[in-house]
């Protein structure tokens, strides 16, 4: 954090930003993926997360990296994070369900 000039409040800020999304977005992330294809979703949150993150170090090489930046990226990867989580506990839940089905299936047959 030295080359880009912040201090420890503003680290602190940059710790607590990546995590704003679950407390905005968290319960209407779980409604919205309900009504939206996973699988696509899973990939998009992915692949954002990868060019968002790609962007520091990229900034960082061209001597442009602020503090903005580093906060906008924490946000926005925070929130990929939250649709990505959202996405995978119910596509664990459903896998779990289908398990759950085959064995009293089983049981029952």
């Amino acid at each position: 954090m030295f080359l880009v000039g912040v201090f420890t409040g503003e680290v602190g800020a940059l710790a607590s930003v990546e995590w704003l999304p679950w407390l905005l977005v968290g319960l209407p992330a779980g409604a919205w993926v309900d009504r939206s294809r996973k699988r696509p979703l899973l990939i998009a949150c992915d692949l954002a997360r990868v060019v968002l993150l790609g962007s520091v170090p990229v900034a960082a090489a061209l001597g442009v990296l602020t503090l903005g930046q580093l906060l906008a990226v924490a946000f926005l990867t925070g929130l990929c994070t939250v649709f990505f989580q959202v996405v995978s506990a119910d596509r664990l839940t459903l896998a779990s369900l289908g398990t759950a089905c085959r064995r009293q299936c089983r049981a029952v047959g």
